[in-house]
């Protein structure tokens, strides 16, 4: 018969190993993501969205959601048999919409609401602290709502 520490010493292993890989995941998103908005608005100075950091955030974000997407299916969540179907891919897009909604709002709130302007208040207020809150409700979403066991033992 199993103890209940043995049962809470195996999920904070279990929950450990699945946050770090989470973390992971989200640190090479995040740096896609910084990239490609960092290319779309300053490269070379004035970069081809330069009036549009909101729209080059959205863009940068839907990229890095990809390569996030196959990072959490193959690494994160490998231990839950997940068929990819139709719906589970609309509720991704929908909590990565969500998740963009965020990051987005953190940047306009920053440019618009505060008058911050620049490469570092750029950078703060949508890839930081956007992401941060980003990555929390993803955290929280994804093992309930899209990589869900197919698999029942």
């Amino acid at each position: 018969m199993e103890t209940k520490t043995a049962r809470m010493r195996d999920a904070v292993r279990t929950h450990g190993r699945r946050g770090a890989a989470f973390l992971a995941v989200g640190v090479g998103g995040a740096v896609v993501d910084l990239a490609m908005f960092n290319v779309l608005v300053y490269w070379g100075g004035h970069g081809a969205m330069f009036d549009q950091p909101v729209a080059a955030k959205v863009l940068a974000t839907l990229l890095a959601t990809v390569a996030t997407y196959f990072g959490n299916a193959w690494l994160t969540y490998r231990d839950r048999p997940t068929k990819l179907t139709t719906g589970r891919m609309a509720v991704y897009l929908l909590i990565n919409l969500a998740a963009i909604g965020l990051q987005a709002a953190c940047l306009a709130t920053s440019r618009y609401v505060f008058g911050l302007h620049g490469p570092a208040a750029d950078n703060i207020s949508g890839p930081l602290i956007g992401q941060v809150l980003a990555t929390a409700f993803r955290y929280v979403a994804y093992p309930r709502l899209v990589f869900v066991s197919n698999v029942r033992n």
